[in-house]
């Protein structure tokens, strides 16, 4: 008996004992896999279509050309997956009369060839949406509405606003929001508010939680600021700080028709003030303007997501005319003839200390016309 119960404590201890397995070599350590995402922002700022400025475009034929005055930033617009501007002045169409300020209505040619040249964010919510009316206003999105764009901040019915619009660029989702601090007074009919999107922190709040967690980023337009400063006001970076914290990443800021600095609220890009882009206004202050840029990035992992903002970049423009409001041209700044503008390497340097006044060492000057 003694010698069973010895057998079968050694067939239980073998039964109970682990195996020694030996690995032929050890598996090296795999890191997580990662997919980058890229896509390439460029901004310009207010399309202001003074009569003398849409003359000058006139063709024998009554049709226009804008082209040759924009002839040096058109080579560099598709270099871009994206492409901004305000179109600060309605198309609301020749039968309502092309007008001047202070109640604009331009031709839509002038928005067909910049499309053609590859904008393709337009921002239609500012202080002239309304110059024309209702009618102006619906007439100026109808057109929009027909072209390969993506618009924000002026829409053709309730519904139209209500729709969830989730952009999609090289993998990159974003939602392009704008808003307006003003309609210059002229009353907006209480059944149609949706024709203009006016600065309204709930309104804001409101768009803004629709998209927060189902786009890679939000590109927000603000038509706001003090008129011709340099130095954005207390209320304006309130404005700023608002839509920073409701998930903005990039806030672009236009109105007070000459530039103001870059900044960043915590990881969100503000450019408080790109300045004209083509206008017929006076002033060396209104006539120097800001080209900027911007890569969104996304990187995903099989562990997280990663999202941020590089290559900021900023470079000067400069609208120049003759005395009698004719050969508009807009150049860069950098390399606009001595002939035409004598202290143009001292106006550029000191131009340039506005646009970096806040983060010197956060924006690349250059780099738009180098080729």
């Amino acid at each position: 008996m003694r010698k069973i119960v010895f057998i079968l404590i050694l067939i239980l201890s073998a039964c109970t004992t682990k195996p020694q397995i030996e690995y032929p070599y050890e598996f090296p350590y795999q890191p997580p896999v990662s997919i980058e995402y890229r896509a390439s922002l460029m901004m310009v700022g207010d399309a202001l279509l003074h009569l003398a400025y849409v003359n000058d475009g006139r063709k024998a034929d009554g049709s226009y050309d804008f082209r040759p005055s924009l002839r040096y930033i058109a080579p560099i617009v598709r270099n871009y997956d994206l492409a901004f501007y305000n179109q600060e002045t309605v198309f609301g169409g020749k039968e309502l009369g092309y007008s001047n300020y202070p109640r604009f209505n331009s031709p839509s040619d002038f928005g067909e060839q910049m499309v053609e040249m590859g904008f393709n964010l337009v921002s239609l919510a500012n202080n002239h949406t309304m110059d024309k009316g209702v009618r102006g206003a619906l007439n100026s999105y109808n057109f929009w509405k027909n072209q390969p764009v993506n618009t924000a901040g002026s829409w053709g019915s309730q519904e139209d606003r209500d729709l969830l619009r989730v952009h999609e660029i090289n993998g990159i989702t974003y939602a392009f929001l704008a808003y307006t601090y003003s309609t210059n007074g002229i009353s907006v009919p209480e059944n149609q508010k949706y024709i203009i999107d006016v600065y309204d922190e709930a309104l804001i709040k409101k768009d803004m939680e629709r998209y927060r967690d189902i786009v890679d980023f939000m590109i927000v337009s603000l038509h706001f600021g003090q008129e011709y400063s340099h130095t954005p006001q207390t209320r304006h970076k309130q404005m700023a700080t608002f839509v920073a914290q409701q998930g903005a990443d990039i806030i672009i800021g236009h109105h007070p028709h000459v530039i103001q600095p870059i900044d960043f609220i915590g990881d969100t890009l503000v450019i408080y003030s790109l300045g004209n882009f083509v206008s017929a206004q006076i002033g060396e202050p209104r006539l120097i303007e800001m080209i900027a840029s911007v890569e969104m990035v996304k990187i995903v992992t099989s562990e997280k997501i990663y999202y941020r903002l590089e290559n900021v970049k900023a470079d000067l423009l400069y609208n120049h005319y003759t005395s009698s409001y004719k050969q508009f041209t807009i150049y860069p700044m950098s390399k606009i003839p001595l002939t035409l503008l004598p202290n143009r390497d001292a106006k550029y340097l000191e131009y340039v200390s506005i646009i970096t006044r806040l983060q010197p060492d956060r924006i690349s000057i250059g780099g738009f016309f180098d080729e």
